[in-house]
């Protein structure tokens, strides 16, 4: 009976102090400055900034104000596309992002972007490459072609490119070492 009470005590602390947290949320749109209501991806970075990826451009958040980064005809420094499907960070001063027309590296230091660094120039469209970083090294999956590529980012180099073929319809890499 003893035992009982106590238990009932703790889970009656457990609740009361559950119910005491309150949690802030505030919902952003375009009215706020985010460049279009279809968010594709969301990151935070280790400075601190929310990126978000929509279908008209890359948006920086710094809890204040949106800064919104789109593709300008004019200027190749700009991002491929304005359809931002994937964000991802290499390091603290490049992120990575894919669009439906490539990816792009953005250098926070300097501001600048560079469209398909580690790309061999194709004609085609590049729907929905999908993006992965293990210690400084970028690995790159094409789904129109089932080409998965991997790129040493410090030394600048294409380490591997490899065919995938599908084993009952899914498609596998087991590298020896990562």
């Amino acid at each position: 009976m003893r035992i009982s009470f106590f238990i009932l005590l703790f889970f009656a602390g457990c609740i009361s102090f559950a119910q005491g947290v309150k949690y802030r949320c505030k919902v952003y749109s375009v009215v706020d400055g985010l460049s279009q209501s279809s968010v594709y991806s969301v990151f935070q970075d280790s400075q601190g900034f929310i990126w978000a990826g929509t279908a008209d451009g890359l948006n920086r958040f710094d809890g204040y104000s949106f800064k919104v980064f789109r593709h300008t005809f004019s200027n190749e420094s700009s991002p491929p596309d304005n359809n931002i499907r994937q964000i991802n960070e290499i390091n603290d001063s490049l992120l990575i992002f894919s669009t439906d027309l490539g990816y792009c590296i953005y250098n926070r230091r300097n501001g600048n972007f560079n469209t398909n660094p580690y790309e061999t120039p194709q004609p085609k469209k590049l729907y929905s490459k999908k993006i992965f970083i293990k210690d400084k090294t970028v690995w790159i999956y094409y789904n129109y072609s089932n080409v998965l590529r991997k790129f040493d980012t410090e030394n600048d180099a294409d380490i591997l490119e490899k065919k995938l073929s599908p084993v009952n319809g899914e498609y596998y890499y087991r590298p020896q070492s990562m």
